[in-house]
């Protein structure tokens, strides 16, 4: 708080228009009014800019246009009054017979640009907007049809579900000739010396009188220039117009329009996004480049020469070659055949890579983009061009995993999330659009927090961009039941971390926040930092349920510190059971090779002994041996047995005789 007043006494000293701290407040409630909290620009700069754009407009049509211009900004400019506060946009109403004319004098020039809105209208919106100069700022069209009578009825066309290829609707208001006379004035003015024309004073007073703060105080700005009388006429008029709600519409001028934006579009977009592709390859060589192998730094030099990308305007071949290799399937059943052509006619295709078709292009189906509030069809193209372009370098050689019903399905989980990651880093490293959205974010969070294992972060990008999946899950998971548990825990969001999601999303009331919780989930580096953002950015936008939602990613953070401390301890107790079985394997391994050597000893020793022996033994010339026979060895010991019974013998009476003659 000392902080807080401190720089509040510094303000009032530095411009001495502000009196108190009072002031200060009352200053920044009226900026929260005029919508200018946040202003995108100095507020100078918003206001040279909007009469910019109104002047260069106004040069570019003339006084060839039933046109009428409305909006707090006219008020300001009929009375001869300095613009005050913020302004997105000026407001235009247009014949729509001369609406294809306008886009047509648009596309030529260089500073305008015509979009639709056709496809993500809100109520009372624009259908189509003329954007200058790319910029912030642009003249919103509203459509009217001039009766014979030279009355005029609004018309505000819409499709159902905001999908072009639905149902289209419009509402109209019928105004009265008294009311059309009294409102759209035919008084020409000048700005800067260019003419113009706009709805009278006193019919914008009365569409701001009762509306908006900001509206109110344009109001108050003209109150004293308008026709108090002519104003109550306008009021009293207004109830004899008459509205229809809801007609339904076959053919239109939004039919026409829309199917000639189409068509200038595949060729304008296709121009552009190619134009893109070198750009954001060079910041891809920049960030990853020297992760990359020698194949992969001479295709990212190929890809900056070549035109890379096509828009197509039908997913006819896209659903033809799906459908196709789906029935060459032969690990599919036939009812698992028809469930999937099913859903493959009914999926909205955005974009593919060259794999589909063989051609190594990036394929386009902009019919089936939908740009959120404050998107461009091209800003989410760019952000579909930059995840396609990492497919380029991020590829890794599937594996077949047990466990697993399909597992190409966890191969691509794997890889569409290091993609994903990796597209998100880079364009939030390079401050390039921001708000970069994807289908991936589970994907990536899942990827982040097994990529935690790895401290060093050039083992973890030479993994990504040169390992295949067999390295990449082996280094990531203990086991192959690991990495399936864990997958099916993230792909199905039955993780604790999910679990917090869905309780906060509950505690906000808001469906929406669950998606933008895993947005920013995803482009934080661990899921610390993520609940840290949730804490922050939830307690700012939901602050009435702040203190609900710090509870919960509190006792989320707990949980998931038991968690990882849970598994540290798990990781450990592998270690050492690996270490323990690598210690009884070289133990064992020990053994074995002693007693190898036991039995080679034993053998090198007998082998020596016996040549000892007979080097012992007194060389004798051999006589050729007689062919040995069955029983030449029983015969030759009978042979030696006679002759020493017959030496003895003969000794005997040798002894006997020489007895008998001493005798004698």
């Amino acid at each position: 708080m000392d902080v807080i007043i401190k720089n509040a006494n510094l303000i009032l000293e530095l411009n001495p228009k502000y009196k108190s701290i009072e002031d200060l407040i009352k200053r920044l409630n009226w900026l929260k009014a005029m919508n200018m909290e946040y202003p995108a620009m100095p507020l100078t700069k918003n206001h040279e800019l909007v009469l910019e754009a109104f002047d260069e407009f106004n040069k570019l049509i003339g006084n060839d246009f039933d046109v009428y211009y409305t909006g707090g900004i006219m008020g300001y400019l009929a009375t001869n009054q300095q613009l005050e506060r913020y302004h997105g946009d000026l407001d235009l109403f247009i014949n729509e017979e001369q609406l294809d004319i306008l886009k047509k004098i648009i596309d030529e020039s260089h500073d305008f640009v015509f979009v639709s809105n056709m496809n993500h209208k809100e109520v009372n919106g624009h259908e189509y907007k003329i954007v200058y100069k790319d910029s912030p700022m642009s003249i919103g069209l509203f459509l009217f049809e001039r009766k014979k009578d030279q009355s005029i009825t609004v018309k505000e066309y819409y499709f159902d579900n905001k999908d072009k290829n639905s149902q289209l609707f419009v509402d109209e208001t019928h105004f009265t000739k008294t009311y059309t006379d009294m409102c759209f004035s035919d008084e020409v003015r000048y700005h800067n010396g260019i003419a113009y024309k706009m709805m009278s004073l006193e019919s914008i007073y009365n569409s701001k009188k009762n509306s908006r703060p900001k509206d109110r105080y344009d109001a108050a700005k003209i109150e004293k220039n308008i026709d108090i009388v002519k104003s109550n006429k306008i009021e009293l008029e207004k109830q004899n117009n008459k509205t229809i709600i809801k007609r339904p519409l076959e053919t239109s001028i939004i039919h026409s329009i829309e199917k000639n934006i189409n068509i200038i579009n595949q060729a304008s977009l296709q121009t552009y996004l190619n134009s893109r592709v070198s750009i954001y390859l060079e910041m891809i060589e920049k960030e990853y480049g020297q992760y990359m192998s020698e194949e992969q730094k001479i295709l990212l030099k190929s890809l900056k020469l070549s035109e890379n990308v096509v828009v197509e305007t039908s997913a006819d071949k896209w659903i033809e070659n799906q459908i196709q290799a789906i029935k060459n399937d032969s690990k599919l059943s036939e009812e698992q055949k028809q469930k999937e052509i099913e859903e493959i006619k009914n999926h909205k295709i955005t974009a593919h890579g060259g794999n589909v078709f063989k051609d190594q292009k990036i394929h386009f189906y902009p019919f089936n983009i939908r740009p959120r509030e404050n998107e461009t069809l091209e800003s989410v193209c760019e952000g579909i061009l930059v995840h396609e372009l990492f497919h380029y370098f991020i590829s890794p050689k599937y594996m077949n995993i047990q466990g697993v019903e399909n597992s190409d399905k966890l191969n691509s989980y794997i890889a569409e999330g290091l993609v994903d990651m990796c597209a998100r880093d880079l364009m939030l490293n390079n401050n390039v659009l921001n708000t970069y959205t994807s289908n991936y974010t589970s994907n990536v969070i899942f990827m982040r927090e097994n990529l935690q294992k790895l401290e060093s972060k050039t083992e973890r990008m030479n993994l990504i961009f040169q390992g295949d999946m067999k390295q990449i899950t082996s280094k990531l998971f203990y086991s192959q039941e690991d990495l399936v548990q864990k997958y099916n825990a993230s792909k199905n969001k039955k993780t604790i971390f999910d679990n917090m999601v869905r309780q906060v999303a509950f505690v906000c009331g808001d469906v929406r926040i669950e998606s933008a919780i895993y947005n920013i989930s995803a482009n934080s580096s661990n899921k610390k930092d993520a609940a840290n953002n949730i804490k922050d950015i939830g307690g700012k936008i939901y602050q009435d349920k702040k203190e609900k939602i710090i509870k919960i990613v509190n006792n989320y953070s707990e949980n998931e510190e038991q968690n990882i401390y849970k598994e540290k301890q798990q990781s450990m107790d592998e270690e050492r059971q690996n270490l323990l079985q690598q210690k009884r394997y070289l133990e064992r391994k020990k053994q074995l090779m002693e007693q190898k050597n036991q039995i080679e000893s034993i053998k090198n020793n007998e082998v020596n002994n016996t040549q000892q022996n007979n080097m012992d033994k007194p060389m004798m010339r051999k006589l050729t041996p007689n062919k040995p026979t069955q029983n030449s060895g029983y015969k030759n010991g009978f042979t030696n047995i006679l002759l020493l019974s017959l030496i003895t013998s003969g000794f005997i009476m040798l002894v006997a005789l020489l007895t008998f003659l001493i005798i004698k």
